[in-house]
């Protein structure tokens, strides 16, 4: 048999056969026992990651054991948030798991990648992972291996957890379980004196929390028996200097205690501070996140410019009810709102940037970036105005009319669900999104001079997906044009279906060139632009952001 195809023999009640296979892929991992490669069905063209056990290595009674009760446990569940079972069946030498392929891999190739995350992305994540934890105990199953490797990632940015070969299910009321296992640096005390329950899963989220927020686990030493005195001794400290707010810390100070009885529940973890910072938790992360930040601030001074107090919030809130009990609606396109307003209201304080452009292409003209609490408003040089929101979906307001197109997610990426909407006619559930957008288009109008194009009623251009790097701002639009704007002040606009690019440099100065000509010109610096430009739009595409 072909060693890049894997067969599965069937055999019916009738005695009759049938084989289904499994085109084998491109390794994903490996470990001690197993490895786990991409396959597709030449049946159905499905993909799927496959967990191949060889039979050589399946003597001891252990493994096999594992492996029954890893099977047994995950045939079973059904959650968003836990890996999709999907078959498992052997051959003369392996013994095949399938289960539900996450094409942006896992947390530990995301922090591997980002060195930390921030702690939005932190909250998005944990969110999800306690989701899953809640299902599980419901279940009675502890999972007691919850690590970064196993908490996987879907195109979407969904966390899945996975990998149940250390899962065990509660028998009875009150029942402690006696099995030392589990990865060192994830592990709960009282896992390694050998007596546990539910509340090792929850220590391990607290690991999880502190490893995402810095980068590596908090009692992490150059060998096991190390980082086995570390954890039941509960003592770990934070970085000098660390950036993390007090409530991030304040949330791991209450989960990893020695004690199991004192920690919290995941009802009180998510009740916590840290999930309750003055902007609402996104329930899924941009795929720009893959390889940058959703936002520049960090420290913790600098996050205290976009997080509002309590007392800030509760007045809002006041505010805003008070508001729509006077209109009972969105303010009209005839009521307009002045930039200092629109600051009061919004909380607004990030910068507003402006593009250049090329000559006779509609381009992003102005744009501010609020990823953590709203998402990114533009507006086009045609006097069109939008808002890229934080999960994931867009608006697009033609101006000097009351259309606007609102793209949800549909069901891939790259087709998106477009509805059309007067602006003084819609869902109630975009109340809050069309109050932004024309907030937005106010504070981004202000002493900007526009050449608003008469509608023709379609679909006009906007922002389709846009990432921000270290050295620039990418923005891909719906006409294939792509704008970089970097950070020196200088911009490349490539038009894909003229094949030109428009180059402005820190004077402000145009260069209208064909784009081989610039790839074969003498101008270094414009060429490592123009391959800079090209690096970040692969990996746009590549990561489907």
């Amino acid at each position: 048999m072909d060693e890049y195809i894997i067969e599965q023999t069937i055999t019916k009640s009738t005695g009759e056969k049938i084989t289904k296979q499994y085109a084998k892929g491109r390794l994903l991992g490996k470990g001690s026992d197993t490895e786990v490669f991409e396959v597709v069905s030449l049946e159905n063209k499905k993909q799927y990651a496959a967990k191949i056990y060889s039979k050589a290595k399946l003597k001891s009674g252990k493994l096999k054991q594992r492996l029954k009760t890893e099977i047994r446990i995950q045939t079973k569940l059904s959650h968003p948030n836990i890996l999709k079972f999907e078959n498992f069946f052997e051959d003369t030498e392996n013994i095949y798991v399938l289960v539900e392929l996450c094409s942006n891999k896992n947390l530990f190739e995301l922090l591997r990648r980002r060195k930390r995350l921030t702690e939005m992305e932190a909250q998005c994540y944990i969110s999800q992972l306690i989701s899953a934890l809640k299902y599980l105990h419901s279940q009675k199953i502890i999972h007691r291996d919850l690590r970064l490797n196993n908490l996987f990632l879907t195109e979407k940015l969904e966390l899945k957890v996975g990998d149940f070969v250390y899962a065990t299910k509660v028998e009875f009321e009150g029942e402690r379980k006696k099995s030392i296992c589990g990865t060192p640096n994830f592990m709960a005390p009282e896992v390694i004196n050998g007596s546990h329950s539910y509340e090792a899963d929850i220590w391990s989220i607290g690991i999880v929390l502190y490893t995402i927020l810095l980068g590596k686990p908090p009692f992490h030493t150059d060998n096991s028996q190390k980082t086995y005195s570390k954890i039941k001794s509960g003592h770990f400290s934070y970085p000098e200097g660390c950036s993390i707010s007090d409530s991030a810390k304040e949330l791991i100070n209450r989960i990893l205690i020695v004690d199991f009885s004192s920690r919290p529940s995941l009802d009180q973890i998510l009740e916590s501070d840290f999930f309750h910072q003055g902007y609402q938790v996104p329930k899924l992360m941009n795929l720009s996140t893959l390889v940058a930040p959703p936002s520049e601030p960090r420290e913790a001074k600098d996050m205290q410019e976009y997080k509002e107090t309590k007392e800030t919030r509760e007045l809002k809130e006041t505010k805003d009810i008070r508001v729509n009990t006077k209109r009972n609606s969105v303010p009209k396109k005839t009521e307009k709102l002045t930039a200092e307003q629109f600051k009061a209201n919004v909380k607004m304080t990030g910068n507003i940037f402006t593009g250049h452009g090329a000559d006779g292409e509609i381009y992003v003209k102005k744009w501010i970036d609020y990823t953590p609490k709203y998402g990114l408003g533009y507006l086009m040089s045609n006097g069109n105005c939008g808002v890229s929101f934080i999960d994931s979906t867009r608006m697009i307001l033609n101006a000097g009319t009351s259309q606007f197109f609102y793209m949800d997610k549909g069901n891939t990426a790259d087709k998106p669900l477009i509805t059309e909407y007067n602006i003084n006619e819609y869902p109630d559930e975009l109340k809050k999104k069309v109050s932004l957008l024309q907030y937005l288009k106010n504070y981004l109008e202000a002493d900007t001079e526009v050449n608003v194009e008469e509608s023709d009623g379609k679909l006009p251009i906007y922002l389709k997906k846009w990432i921000a790097t270290r050295h620039a701002l990418v923005f891909r639009l719906s006409s294939r044009l792509v704008q970089v704007n970097f950070m020196d002040h200088t911009e490349i606009t490539i038009s894909c279906d003229m094949r030109v690019i428009t180059f402005v440099n820190r004077k402000g100065e145009k260069y209208k060139v064909p784009l081989f000509k610039a790839l074969q010109g003498n101008n270094e610096d414009v060429i490592r632009r123009i391959k800079y430009a090209r690096d970040a739009l692969s990996h746009m595409i590549k990561f489907k952001i």
